[in-house]
């Protein structure tokens, strides 16, 4: 019954700011402005804030999710065409072309390793620079169906860069053996 009361208290008390608002602004003969120059605010908390264009339509947003936050950016069309984002594992950097579809990427995965995909208009990777399970860098070149055609990475001996064919059979390589040696092969490369 006290929470009741204490929430008309405040709900009369907000009626009749309003009102004291209200009435100021009818018995102006001029147009009011709110503030003329831009006052700096300290601290703004928020679950969500839009920014607008001048047509209203949002181009930058910034959101509390279950994973934490979203920042996004819009082209003056409201299309999405960058994001960066919380997960689970980490976060991620999304930039997308004009009709929205996601182009590029950088994210960490599950297991805690991190990577860079390009993307072609299809949407498939055809460029991709990832830490390996074993904690090497590689670079990874695709064809337009996402099947590897070149691959480089750092090993236990050094470098390595196999190419492949379309099909992803390796067809030519070069690397470091055992000894700190350059070795290649082609045809069928085994390292």
């Amino acid at each position: 019954m006290k929470q009741k009361l204490k929430k008309l208290m405040y709900m009369g008390f907000g009626a009749l700011i309003a009102l004291i608002g209200y009435s100021l602004g009818t018995n102006q003969s001029e147009n009011v402005n709110a503030q003329t120059e831009p006052t700096v605010l300290e601290e703004v908390v928020c679950r969500q804030l839009k920014v607008v264009n001048e047509a209203g339509i949002p181009v930058a947003t910034m959101l509390a999710n279950k994973d934490g936050g979203i920042m996004a950016i819009h082209n003056n069309t409201g299309i999405r065409v960058a994001d960066m984002r919380a997960s689970n594992n980490g976060g991620s950097i999304g930039v997308n072309n004009n009709a929205g579809k996601l182009i590029a990427i950088m994210l960490v995965s599950e297991d805690g390793s991190s990577g860079l995909a390009i993307r072609n208009d299809a949407g498939t990777p055809v460029a991709v620079m990832l830490v390996s399970e074993d904690g090497n860098g590689v670079l990874a070149i695709q064809n337009d169906a996402g099947i590897p055609v070149a691959a480089m990475g750092r090993y236990e001996n050094g470098g390595r860069l196999v190419i492949q064919n379309n099909a992803g059979e390796p067809v030519a390589g070069m690397g470091v053996d055992e000894n700190g040696k350059g070795t290649g092969s082609f045809s069928s490369p085994k390292f």
